[in-house]
Order: C-alpha cells, then sequence, then structure tokens
C-alpha cells in the first residue's frame, strides 16, 4: 500500500470515531474506525507504523474531546489529543512487528487465531496505560463506550468495559482479515473469519439477560436539574444555583404523578453556597428539606474546611440537617488542581492562571445510609474511574449516584458521553444508576441499563424512579480486575515474543550483509 493511502486511511479511521460514540452514537462504526487504524498499519515497518499511529490517535482523540477546548481554547485539546496520539503510535508501531512476527512464525490454525488475540491484548494494555496515567489517567474514550446503547453492551456485565473493548479489537481484525482474504481470493478463508466475527459480537447479548429484580426492596429517589450556569469557569449571581435546583426540586414535587420520596439527590456543584459555610443557604436548605421534600437530600458543594476546600457531596435529613458527606476522591488535573506546576507554568502560563480550583482530595469511601440502605455515590469524572466503582461495590451499595457538573462543555458531547458510561456501569456492576446534571441531559438506569426516567439537557426539571435495590455481584466485578491483569500479562509476552524476534532477523540481515 502506498504510503499515502496509510496516512489517509489512518486519519479516516481516527476520525470517523466521533460518529460512533455519543452523541452521534452511530455505534456500528466503531468497526469502520478500528479496521481502518489498523489496516493503515498492517505491514508496516515499526517507525513507518508509529508515525500513522500518532496520525490515527491524535485524530481519534480530537474527534471525541473537542469539548475540552470549550472555554480554554485548542491548546489543551492539542496537548490532551497529542500526548495521547503519541501513546497510540507507540503501540500500533508494537502492532505492527508483532503482527509481522506471528505471521513469519504461525502456520495452521494458529496463524488464523493468535494474531486477533495479540493485537486486541496490546491495544488494551495502551488502554490501560491511557485509563491510569499520568495525573490518575483519561479513560474517557474507551472502545467499549461507543456501545452503549447497542446490543453488545451487554458484554460489559461479564468482564466490564475491558472486555468489550477487547472483543471489538479482536472483531475488528477478523474483520480486516476477512477483507484481505476475500481480496486474495481465499473466500472460504474470509467466511469462515466473517461468521467467527458475528458469532463474538452477538451470541453471547442475544441469549444473556442481565438480572434487574429488585433483592432488597427499593428506593423511590429523585432527582433535581437545575440548569444554570454552574461551570467552573462560568459567571453568575451569588446564590443563583443553589436558588435553581431549589426551583427544579419544587417543580419535580408538584408533578401530580411524583410519590413521596425516600431520597432527593442534585448534582456536582447544585449548591454554589454552602450550608455548612453560608447561614442563609444553611436556612434555605433546613426548610426545603424538612418542610417540602420530607426526605434526606443528597447535593454537591464546594466545603471549605479549615484551610482546605473540598468537592463534597453532602447529605442533609428531615431534622437533623448536616448527618453525613462524601469528598471526591479523584480530582481532574488542570481543572480541580494543578499538578506539577514548575513544569506546566511556563508552557501556558495564562491558562493555568484560569484554574480556580486548588482543592483537596477526599478519604472517605462514598457511601451513604438511606433507610438503612447502602447508597454509593461518584461525582463527576469519577463514573469513568474502574477502581472509584469497584470499591463501591466492595463496600456494599446497593443503587450508585452519579453527580456531575456538565456546564462548562456547553452544547458539546461531552454530557451524552458521559452518560454513556453510566449506562454502562448500570450493566457492569447490576445496579440501578442514578445520573443528575447540573445543565443535563440526566437519567435513572436500571441494573440491565434501559432508561427508567430521563431529562433533556438545558430544561430545569426533576425526575424520580422506584429503583430496585441489588446485592449480587456481576462476573463483571468479580473478574474485572483480574482480566485486566491478564490482558497486561498477555500483551506483555507477546511484545517480549516480537522485539526478540525483531532483534534476531536485524542480527541475522547485518551478518548476511557482512559475509556477502
Amino acid at each position: 500500500m502506498r504510503w499515502y493511502w496509510r496516512v489517509a486511511m489512518a486519519a479516516l479511521g481516527g476520525l470517523s470515531s466521533y460518529f460512533a460514540y455519543p452523541s452521534p452514537a452511530l455505534w456500528p462504526l466503531i468497526f469502520l474506525t478500528v479496521p481502518v487504524i489498523l489496516a493503515s498499519i498492517r505491514g508496516a515497518k515499526f517507525w513507518a507504523a508509529v508515525g500513522l499511529g500518532i496520525i490515527a490517535g491524535f485524530c481519534f482523540y480530537a474527534a471525541q474531546i473537542t469539548w475540552i477546548s470549550q472555554y480554554l481554547g485548542p491548546r489543551p485539546l492539542l496537548i490532551l489529543a497529542g500526548g495521547q496520539g503519541l501513546l497510540m503510535g507507540l503501540f500500533l508501531g508494537i502492532i505492527a512487528v508483532v503482527w509481522r512476527r506471528l505471521d513469519d512464525r504461525l502456520t495452521g490454525p494458529w496463524r488464523h487465531i493468535l494474531p486477533p488475540f495479540a493485537v486486541a491484548c496490546i491495544w488494551m494494555l495502551r488502554d490501560w496505560i491511557s485509563s491510569n496515567y499520568p495525573y490518575g489517567g483519561f479513560p474517557w474514550t474507551r472502545l467499549a463506550i461507543s456501545q452503549s446503547n447497542s446490543p453488545l453492551a451487554k458484554w460489559v456485565y461479564f468482564g466490564g468495559m475491558g472486555l468489550l473493548t477487547l472483543i471489538i479489537v479482536i472483531t475488528s481484525v477478523l474483520i480486516l482479515e476477512s477483507i484481505r482474504s476475500w481480496r486474495a481470493g481465499k473466500r472460504r478463508w474470509q467466511m469462515s473469519h466473517g461468521a467467527i466475527a458475528v458469532a463474538i459480537l452477538f451470541a453471547v447479548p442475544m441469549v444473556t439477560v442481565v438480572p434487574t429484580n429488585a433483592e432488597n426492596g427499593y428506593l423511590t429517589i429523585g432527582g433535581a436539574q437545575g440548569n444554570g450556569k454552574a461551570g467552573l469557569f462560568a459567571v453568575h449571581a451569588r446564590g443563583e444555583i443553589l436558588m435553581n435546583h431549589i426551583e427544579a426540586t419544587r417543580r419535580l414535587l408538584a408533578k401530580a404523578d411524583t410519590p413521596p420520596l425516600d431520597l432527593l439527590v442534585w448534582p456536582e456543584n447544585g449548591a454554589d453556597l454552602s450550608p455548612l459555610n453560608e447561614p442563609d443557604a444553611n436556612v434555605l436548605m433546613t426548610n426545603l428539606v424538612n418542610s417540602e421534600v420530607k426526605a434526606p437530600l443528597i447535593f454537591g458543594t464546594l466545603w471549605q474546611r479549615s484551610d482546605k476546600i473540598y468537592n463534597s457531596s453532602i447529605m442533609w435529613e428531615p431534622g437533623k440537617g448536616a448527618t453525613d458527606w462524601y469528598d471526591k476522591k479523584i480530582l481532574v488535573p488542570f481543572g480541580e488542581y494543578l499538578p506539577d506546576r514548575a513544569f506546566w507554568y511556563p508552557v501556558a502560563p495564562d491558562l493555568v492562571d484560569l484554574i480556580r480550583g486548588h482543592w483537596t482530595p477526599g478519604t472517605r469511601e462514598g457511601i451513604f445510609k438511606v433507610k438503612g440502605k447502602p447508597v454509593g455515590t461518584v461525582i463527576c469524572f469519577e463514573v469513568s474511574m474502574d477502581s472509584n466503582w469497584r470499591d463501591l461495590i466492595a463496600e456494599k451499595a446497593e443503587v450508585v449516584l452519579a453527580q456531575t457538573n456538565n456546564a462548562d462543555f456547553g452544547h458539546s458531547d461531552e454530557a451524552y458521553q458521559q452518560l454513556a458510561i453510566a449506562r454502562l456501569r448500570a450493566i457492569e456492576s447490576g445496579r440501578s444508576v442514578v445520573n443528575v446534571s447540573t445543565v443535563g441531559p440526566s437519567a435513572i438506569f436500571a441494573p440491565d441499563g434501559s432508561e427508567l426516567a430521563a431529562i433533556k439537557a438545558f430544561t430545569r426539571d426533576g425526575l424520580w424512579a422506584k429503583v430496585p435495590l441489588r446485592t449480587s455481584i456481576t462476573p463483571a466485578m468479580v473478574i474485572g480486575p483480574l482480566t485486566d491483569r491478564a490482558y497486561n500479562l498477555f500483551a506483555l509476552v507477546f511484545i517480549l515474543f516480537g522485539g526478540l524476534d525483531w532483534l534476531r532477523s536485524i542480527r541475522r540481515r547485518r551478518a548476511q550483509r557482512r559475509n556477502a
């Protein structure tokens, strides 16, 4: 393949990912994105594949996270997409080498079975590094997220987002190799791989029924979406966001079909004046909960304690006030805190000066007790972190709240991507998920990912649902951490094999030249 075709395919593969992820959510297109990216580096030498991978990686990330430049301009987008592109380029170069080595060394059925698995494991290792490093990682663009509204979403019930991503890559390799075989006239080989791809994709989800029955009763949970200028970079009147959510709460309570609530949830930063620091806000919250809601309210606010500021979720109970809290544990770098200031300030001093958050990470687990039932919570970006979710299930959470503030990202796709993650988390953990945003969209998902209630974006309103409480542990919660390690181990084995074989081939060629 000529180099310009490879470059075009790398760019096209990366850019096409935009349409596969929410909000376009044309999920079958992920099976264009990944095969085309892999086709661009198939058969290429290491450094050529690295260069192609950088192009594909940059386009892949830039296509999906344009929202990061909503208020701060193009530089954050270029830095994040560029850094992730470099990482993807390195690993696509490794994939190209290992793939060629396996083609050269394997015979028989193993020639068709092992390479897709090897490519997928190496992709997963890159995914794991990207999701954890640096500064806690950026897991926002995992391939699994593109499948939140597809039948394939049920794969996460068995092994989490990692397993679904693995399946997508394996299937993509089979699709690519099927096309190559068809072009080479090997129709029998092509048809068998096509059948395998279809079986892998749909057989398991078609026969899987994710349980949604209540195992420990129900809770009637409501949520209020204030639809105000609640972003970190927004300008609003003092107390405006608090009043917006009080109004949204009253609209919910005024609906004829709203039953008495067991719990009401506001989003992250739902109270711009903390009732724990502001006497006027304390009076407003006390009157609202005691006289109108008449049930516990869990709301997000910035809480100053001593000389530290926490991004907190507070439980306020009728007649008692604040009884429990959770401080966000995984803060967003360059938004809620600034890592390595000495390094980054010279790079973009004007952007660094805009960062208002210098908050302190929490240490408590996000578990509240509502009517004696353990209710878990994550705050905003934490919904994308595997560790947070697994910790909540280990702490016996029977339903999970996802409180978020999407106001800084305007009408971009960020909130829809986050909602997709929340839906997958519901299936993965077998728990109902109440995702409440400042500006929306907000939704309540059943344990199988089905939507129980929803509010459109940029609407001031409330929603409620009677959610089942579940105690069973899904396969994903049991084997997810183990499979993550297994993928990485297999990837390292394949990389070691490919690297050693590559070095041996270099030595042989040098020896041949010397002898000649």
